[in-house]
């Protein structure tokens, strides 16, 4: 029968104890000390009365635990402000048991609180003795005396598995519970505990501290492990001491098998959904098909297969198109071989020739040999194939909205789990969004077929009149189909001028394309057939969009070179611009100049009729014009007077190029390969004479 402590104060009919079956003392907090042992085998119960005791009710706390170490404390006080306060002090303080009660006296549970209290007193008293029965029969002196019986009723029948060791790890005892779990023999005893589990490991460093002293092992140490029958269990782990006082450790077992395998599905789960989000990011992320396809083997090897093979078929269902990738790099020139085959190697009973005629995704979870040499009759490739190793196969469409562009074939090798109807259901979902993820870039691609051949019929190639050199280059927006509104043009006047333009419309799309065209061909006609200067010609292609009702703006820049003259004479250069960035000269001698104004003229497109201004300027032999776009030099991150200093800058480094070779460096050192801007540029240099050879 336990015993209870009143300290502080003589008799609260509040605390309703009255009916408690124990021992009673009142006693005063200074003559704690005073108190005699209690019997053996008795637990001690401590109701502190907060308000009438005069000291820290902590400090009495903590002088009740030194005295009796197991006692059940409570400390009972008026309201919950002073709960509170008390519940700060404690949850810091040392030498306070982990189990104190704190109870407001004003609770209509208090009499339950504290009864509660009496209880688990009881029971920790009956647990002592159920380990001292554990204690006694690990003691035994022959291991046929290990009868289960002796644990007690209550531990041999508790739902969970309870081990009992010594400090060095050997098993001593264990409940029917544990027998069934780890499927122990009565011979099992004195075997080492970390061999009964798969990871021994994980247990060895556990004995590894109990042999250092057992209270060392905590006693909230929990790990997840798998029993050498197969089983997963959570172990628990806590110190113990046997009746005769030698240390053990205590481990109790918990099946959580189907938890575990409830946490192996989640995870696997989630690997798939991340495997699905990297497969769409892989396809959304270019509009190249090889680009996209490669993507998407890499990202289902390994997650779901050992091996994938890709093939995109044509209308006929003609494989145009194998990607094969392998997990192991070491096999990846074997899988090229493979790649570089399979069209002609493989029967039409191969599952990926099956899908191409569009049957259902097909499922082979062991592919036997003599299926191997059904589809595959070319022994060489077969040979192959069994290299890269064949086991388990998945082979699913890349479906459009009309047909079946291609499939994917997933492969396992020996040794690796064989795919399953869960496997197939990711896999298809990967097909599905492949096929509609390829049939986009095969629909851009035909529009970027058709956008690049209008491209070449409306910016033609320059003249080559033997006296000037013209480059021209044109990239479209990266995002966009293949014209915008930026354009280019040279063209030979009829007393041998060279005009060069440079313009862009406004918009970025096929009508800012139409656009371009109409102001191209005009402007391309007005100055062959009138002759007229640069400042001119903008006037009148002006008047004339105002006239035909063309309604668009447009900036521009008309550069003309007279012909030439003797040999070795400069030529005079004479350009307008209409609102256009400004053209850059890199003489033969010297650094390169931006031919900028102080104000240039109004965009093309908003008042027809207003004065236009030439500028001229000489050229020497060996002299470059570049005239070019906005989108060479500007972009988000960079506003135009950085970009203009950087072309000046590579056009200083360039300057001895040929003019192809200066275009095409200009737009590699100047552009990223996002760029989100078209990009026209024409460079022309006045040719350096030829020396006349004497007759």
């Amino acid at each position: 029968m336990p015993t209870l402590l009143l300290v502080g104060q003589a008799a609260d009919a509040r605390l309703g104890l009255d009916d408690l079956p124990m021992r009673r003392r009142l006693v005063e907090p200074h003559a704690l000390d005073q108190v005699p042992e209690v019997e053996p085998g008795h637990e001690v119960v401590a109701v502190l009365v907060g308000s009438a005791i005069p000291e820290s009710p902590v400090g009495v706390v903590q002088r009740v635990h030194q005295r009796w170490p197991r006692a059940r404390v409570a400390i009972v006080v008026d309201g919950e402000e002073r709960l509170e306060e008390l519940r700060r002090q404690t949850t810091y303080a040392p030498g306070i048991p982990l189990e104190l009660a704190l109870v407001n006296l004003a609770s209509p549970t208090v009499s339950a609180e504290l009864a509660d209290l009496t209880q688990a007193a009881v029971g920790g008293h009956e647990y002592d003795q159920m380990l001292a029965a554990v204690g006694k029969r690990a003691s035994a002196p022959q291991p046929q005396l290990l009868v289960r019986a002796t644990l007690g009723t209550l531990l041999e029948n508790a739902p969970l598995g309870v081990l009992v060791a010594d400090v060095d790890g050997r098993l001593l005892a264990w409940n029917h519970a544990a027998e069934d779990l780890l499927e122990l023999e009565p011979e099992t005893v004195g075997a080492l505990v970390p061999t009964l589990f798969t990871e021994p490991d994980s247990l060895a460093e556990v004995f590894d501290r109990a042999s250092a002293g057992a209270r060392e092992v905590g006693a909230d140490d929990v790990r997840t492990m798998q029993g050498s029958g197969g089983t997963w269990l959570d172990v628990g782990i806590a110190p113990s001491r046997l009746a005769d006082g030698r240390d053990a450790v205590l481990l109790l077992l918990q099946d959580v098998t189907s938890r575990h395998a409830a946490e192996e599905q989640r995870d696997r789960l989630g690997a798939q959904l991340e495997l699905i989000a990297g497969v769409s990011e892989a396809l959304l992320s270019t509009l190249e098909p090889d680009a996209a396809l490669r993507g998407l083997a890499e990202e289902v090897v390994p997650t779901l297969a050992d091996w994938v093979t890709i093939q995109v078929h044509d209308d006929r269902a003609v494989t145009q198109r194998v990607v094969l990738h392998h997990r192991d790099p070491a096999f990846q020139e074997l899988a090229n071989l493979v790649g570089a085959r399979l069209p002609q190697g493989v029967s039409e009973s191969t599952p990926s020739r099956r899908i191409a005629r569009g049957e259902e995704p097909i499922l082979i979870e062991e592919l036997s040999a003599a299926q191997l040499a059904e589809f595959v009759p070319d022994p060489d490739l077969r040979r192959l194939l069994d290299d890269m190793g064949v086991h388990s196969a998945i082979a699913v469409p890349l479906p459009g909205r009309d047909s079946v562009l291609g499939s994917m074939v997933l492969v396992n090798r020996e040794g690796s789990p064989a795919f399953g109807p869960a496997e197939l259901r990711v896999a298809r979902e990967l097909g599905r969004r492949a096929g509609s993820a390829l049939e986009t870039m095969q629909l851009y691609g035909r529009q970027r077929a058709l956008a690049e051949e209008l491209q070449r019929s409306m910016l033609t190639e320059p003249p080559r009149p033997g006296h000037t050199e013209i480059a021209v280059r044109y990239l479209p927006a990266a995002d966009e189909a293949q014209v915008g509104g930026d354009w280019y043009d040279s063209f030979l006047q009829q007393d041998g001028s060279t005009v060069v333009v440079i313009g862009d419309v406004v918009g970025h799309d096929f009508r800012a394309a139409a656009a371009m065209g109409q102001l191209r061909g005009l402007l391309r006609g007005i100055g062959y057939i009138s002759g007229s200067g640069p400042a001119d010609l903008l006037s009148s292609l002006d008047e004339t969009m105002a006239g035909l009702d063309i309604d668009t703006t447009a900036s521009a820049v008309v550069a003309q070179i007279a012909p030439p003259g003797a040999p070795g004479e400069p030529r005079e250069l004479c350009w307008s611009n209409a609102g256009h960035p400004p053209p850059v000269l890199i003489p033969a001698e010297g650094d390169p100049v931006v031919l900028a104004v102080e104000e240039a003229d109004l965009v093309l497109g908003v008042i027809p009729g207003i004065d236009r201004s030439d500028h001229p300027l000489q050229l020497s032999p060996g002299d470059t014009v570049v005239l070019y776009t906005d989108g060479l030099i500007e972009r988000r991150d960079q506003d135009f007077d950085e970009g203009l200093a950087a072309l000046v800058a590579a056009a200083t480094e360039l300057r001895d190029r040929p003019v192809e070779d200066l275009c095409d460096e200009l737009l590699a050192r100047l552009l990223d390969v996002d760029h989100e801007d078209d990009v026209a540029v024409v460079a022309v240099r006045v040719l350096v004479p030829k020396p006349q050879l004497r007759p």
